[in-house]
């Protein structure tokens, strides 16, 4: 016999139990029929998409799939779920393997495998919560909350405790997540190398997948699950917008230490949020000068964009978990339940926080301004290693396919389909 063209395949029986035990429990059932290939958008002539995925999945390559930017240009639309007749599932398939991802390229290791365990979260939910409740007895909060008036500062500082403890654990999540990035681009380059005569612009990749991904223009090309780009680009918009607004108020507070107003404008933006946000404490704010346009911008950021970014992700967040429940035929796991409550929690929980204190209900207020806190540490600190994440993933993944020359393919393919049709 020659055995030339005879590879030894060693499957990874661990991955393989990993995907199953992720979401992807119905691998099995594929017998290679291609039907998922025919229905999806990203599948072209020479990338069978997903067919070869689920071949790979079945024979345990765990590094041909975690190193692959289609599982991340996947936006499970579960088209070829619908049509698959042996209710194989692959994008589910497709779930599982990104979930093993987050594990897989996380720094550290560990943290990624604690985001995967259902069984952590008290851990993962105590710690900052203990955290910050040893800073309220440090602040000696519990005395401070009984004066007249509710105000945040005084029961959890902006410094040095939000602002420092918080910025420390951001700063990490961001070396972490790079460094996370930095190894999947280079198991990019390895197991899917760039296409011949690629042009390899980084700079025109980078933008063109911010627009695709602003526009969630990926969603029109879903088929039975397309309305679910609705909740999803409401709750990509307001965390967007949580996080301009978050921004502003970060600059603001701190630019006078910098000269770019003084001490002053601070107060003043204060009693025009105030103001607007009918607190009845609220005083008439002092005119500033050459600063009064530069105060009720920031007023306006922090009161009109932030509710309304809070609001449209607390919609988003129910809508998304609704389409899921709704979604039979897909495998949602305790992974996903976790981060969706996490999102719609924190948005709730900033919006209760904001309004309580309105309507001067102080134990609700400081309860869940307590709660919020949890949440907004759970987002920062743990986003390399939680769902969230698949967003600096997929980013990374569609520059890289434009990069590698892979989405030009794809485009010529796409637009040649209704002339090969009509011939």
């Amino acid at each position: 016999m020659n055995n030339t063209f005879m590879t030894e395949i060693e499957p990874n029986l661990n991955f393989v139990r990993q995907l199953h035990d992720g979401g992807a429990s119905s691998l099995q059932k594929c017998y290679q029929c291609a039907t998922c290939t025919t229905v999806c958008p990203l599948s072209t002539t020479g990338n069978p998409f997903p067919r070869k995925e689920m071949v790979w999945a079945q024979w345990g390559q765990m590094d041909k799939l975690i190193n692959n930017p289609d599982v991340w240009l996947c936006h499970q639309c579960n088209d070829c779920v619908e049509y698959c007749p042996r209710d194989a599932k692959p994008g589910d398939l497709m779930a599982a393997i990104r979930k093993v991802s987050f594990a897989h390229f996380a720094v550290p290791q560990f943290m990624g495998k604690m985001l995967q365990n259902i069984k952590s979260l008290p851990y993962l939910l105590g710690f900052p919560a203990i955290l910050i409740l040893l800073v309220l007895i440090i602040n000696d909060s519990f005395s401070k909350i009984k004066e007249p008036g509710i105000i945040y500062d005084k029961f959890f500082p902006m410094w040095p405790y939000i602002d420092g403890i918080f910025g420390l654990f951001f700063f990490l999540a961001v070396i972490s997540i790079l460094l996370s990035l930095t190894k999947f681009w280079k198991g990019l380059l390895q197991y899917t190398p760039p296409k011949e005569g690629a042009k390899g612009n980084i700079i025109g990749a980078l933008i063109s997948s911010a627009i695709d991904i602003a526009i969630h223009r990926r969603f029109v090309k879903c088929g039975v699950n397309k309305k679910r780009s609705l909740p999803h680009a409401l709750v990509f918009w307001g965390f967007m917008g949580l996080i301009v607004t978050t921004t502003v108020a970060f600059a603001y507070a701190y630019g006078h230490k910098i000269g770019l107003f003084d001490g002053q404008a601070v107060a003043q933006m204060s009693s025009i949020t105030k103001i607007f946000t009918l607190d009845p404490s609220a005083t008439n704010p002092t005119p500033v000068e050459g600063g009064k346009k530069l105060h009720f911008m920031a007023a306006f950021v922090k009161l009109v964009i932030g509710n309304g970014s809070a609001l449209i992700f607390i919609i988003g967040g129910i809508f998304l978990m609704a389409s899921r429940m709704a979604n039979k035929k897909s495998n949602a796991t305790g992974y996903d339940w976790v981060f969706m409550a996490m999102i719609f929690m924190t948005g709730l929980t900033g919006w209760f926080s904001q309004w309580f204190r309105i309507a001067d209900i102080g134990f609700l207020a400081y309860l869940s301004y307590y709660i919020h806190l949890i949440c907004v540490f759970y987002i920062i600190a743990y986003f390399p290693y939680s769902k969230l994440a698949h967003l600096a993933y997929r980013f990374t993944a569609m520059v890289y396919s434009k990069y590698a020359g892979r989405e030009v393919e794809a485009i010529i393919q796409e637009q040649e389909k209704p002339q090969a049709a009509t011939a």
